[in-house]
């Protein structure tokens, strides 16, 4: 990722009221150097805000390229924005599942503890230990989703696979190994389909490919034409996966 950046006392300055500021809002921060060119700022799961800095600028260039990043970032992230908070939902709040999002309703009338209906009901008995039963919706949901959509396109293009897992990973989105396995992260059920379907095309190009060569975006790109738009999507919004 780069080296932790040492900040200057003037860096500081801007520094410190971005990390506070993004610390309200659920988000850590960390600075580093980068070797190339051009500086980036990148919001990764589970919540973290990323600046790279390109090795080699003075702490003027440092002070303008920050200053720009906090303007950015304050308009990315407005003042009413908060991570969402299990417990404290309360009815009509709104829970993502496939690019959509969905009321939550507190009920007394159902014999389960939280069912899917073209909304998430939840029995008030329940409330407090939402978290399980949401989580373990999501994995039945992903394991389901991920293994039909895997289907889809290895019998359309000719992959051959061998296992496929739903994981819980931090820092990825799917992999694949060299025993032909996949695994998903199983937050991606909560992601537009679109941007599943371009995870599993790019993790079924891997047994094809295992790098990131021009070949194998060609490959990506000839399946699914329109994969930038959709990588860019789980760029932006795939921080927000992460609230359970």
């Amino acid at each position: 990722m780069g080296e932790m950046v040492i900040v200057s006392r003037v860096q500081t300055e801007i520094v410190q009221p971005l990390s506070l500021f993004l610390a309200q809002k659920g988000f850590s921060l960390r600075v580093v150097t980068t070797s190339r060119r051009s500086g980036t700022v990148e919001i990764k799961p589970p919540g973290c805000v990323v600046i790279r800095i390109p090795r080699g600028l003075n702490d003027r260039e440092i002070v303008r390229m920050l200053r720009s990043v906090k303007r950015w970032i304050e308009a990315k992230l407005p003042e009413d924005f908060k991570p969402l908070d299990l417990q404290n939902l309360v009815d009509g709040d709104e829970l993502p599942y496939l690019g959509k999002f969905f009321e939550v309703h507190f009920v007394e009338n159902q014999d389960v503890p939280l069912k899917f209906e073209n909304d998430f009901f939840v029995h008030n008995s329940f409330r407090t230990v939402l978290n399980t039963y949401l989580k373990n919706f999501y994995i039945s949901s992903a394991e389901r989703v991920l293994r039909e959509r895997v289907n889809f396109y290895a019998s359309r293009y000719g992959f051959s696979y061998n296992r496929l897992f739903i994981k819980d990973v931090k820092t990825r989105w799917g992999s694949c190994s060299s025993k032909r396995n996949l695994s998903f992260n199983w937050r991606l059920v909560m992601a537009p389909l679109e941007v599943i379907d371009y995870v599993v095309v790019h993790e079924l190009t891997h047994l094809i490919i295992p790098n990131h060569s021009a070949e194998f975006w060609k490959k990506v790109e000839r399946v699914i034409p329109d994969y930038r738009e959709r990588r860019s999507w789980l760029r932006k919004h795939g921080h927000t996966l992460y609230f359970i």
